[in-house]
């Protein structure tokens, strides 16, 4: 029913259209039960696309979304899902994969990170954009490692500041990307013990169960 996406630019740095986008954006156009909401840090919409709403990262309340139903008889009740924004940040990469939404998932005191495929150019946005307090947005239980495990993703410093229990890892079983990169692992078990890492290409479908504790 709702469809939450980055505000990505219609062409690429050759001034030549992104075709996998346009096509997409064309499918979406065809449904319009679809409420469509862009995540972005500026006003600079423009005819990129159409929309229903904005998810303004600039705004401490806009960024953050509710889902469920809040009980108004209990004092303090809150909804059972809490989803944060906080990027992608610029508002052009030359790279489709930077324009990846960047987002937390609150459900009781469990707290997961998400950074999509976003690379080197973006992790730097990101991480510069909240240094002041980096951990206060992004400490979390479990963090779904950037881009497949990839050596350009996952920077250090996000690890740090996220300081994982747990870290998932999701890529197709011998994919010629070579994902995960060894680089990549050696951080990920310096951060929370290889019994502590999860990989959808060695171990399949991986479910996580919380009662919010």
């Amino acid at each position: 029913e709702t469809l939450i996406i980055p505000d990505q630019v219609k062409y690429n740095s050759d001034k030549k259209e992104q075709v996998s986008y346009t096509k997409f954006m064309q499918k979406v156009a065809e449904i319009p039960e679809i409420y469509v909401c862009v995540v972005e840090n500026s006003d600079a919409i423009g005819d990129r696309i159409e929309i229903d709403d904005i998810i303004d990262i600039d705004s401490d309340d806009d960024r953050i979304i509710s889902v469920g139903k809040i009980d108004p008889n209990i004092e303090g009740d809150k909804a059972d899902l809490v989803l944060e924004f906080l990027g992608p940040i610029a508002d052009s990469y030359t790279d489709d994969n930077d324009y990846s939404i960047i987002f937390t998932a609150r459900w009781g005191n469990n707290k997961l990170l998400f950074t999509g495929d976003a690379e080197k150019a973006a992790e730097k946005d990101f991480v510069q954009r909240y240094s002041t307090n980096l951990s206060k947005y992004i400490d979390c239980d479990v963090f779904k490692a950037g881009h497949h495990g990839s050596r350009t993703s996952s920077r250090q410093e996000i690890l740090d500041a996220a300081s994982p229990e747990y870290i998932i890892i999701s890529c197709g079983a011998d994919n010629k990307y070579g994902h995960p990169h060894s680089e990549a692992i050696e951080n990920f078990e310096a951060t929370v013990g290889k019994e502590n890492i999860y990989r959808t290409d060695l171990q399949g479908t991986i479910v996580l169960i919380t009662g919010g504790e």
